[in-house]
């Protein structure tokens, strides 16, 4: 159980939460389906029957849900943003860039 656990947090992982921080757009479709893949996975690699539930499988394992991963990896990203040195990645947090503010359209 041990070595599978490493296989999946060594292989499995990395790929699903590449780009991870960019996520917070993503359709709520597109992140079950990441979620479904989690789930599966972790299925199969404890072979839990089905009548334990997915959340209880994740409680008993401590791996979090794709959603409360996706939530600390954009608040690390964020944090490491408003801390760089370079002041134009330093206001990319920021919804308008500085000195340019926010115009509303015309209206015809």
């Amino acid at each position: 159980l041990k070595t599978k656990f490493q296989i999946y947090k060594s292989l499995l992982k990395p790929i699903w939460t590449y780009g991870i921080q960019l996520w917070g757009s993503a359709k709520t479709s597109n992140l079950n389906k990441i979620q479904a893949f989690q789930n599966i996975t972790l299925r199969k690699i404890t072979n839990a029957p089905p009548f334990i539930s997915n959340m209880t499988l994740h409680k008993d394992l401590g791996i979090k849900t794709v959603e409360k991963e996706a939530a600390i990896f954009y608040k690390r990203f964020y944090n490491k943003l408003e801390n760089h040195v370079n002041p134009l990645i330093k206001y990319l947090h920021i919804p308008s860039l500085p000195g340019n503010p926010r115009r509303r359209l015309k209206r015809k």
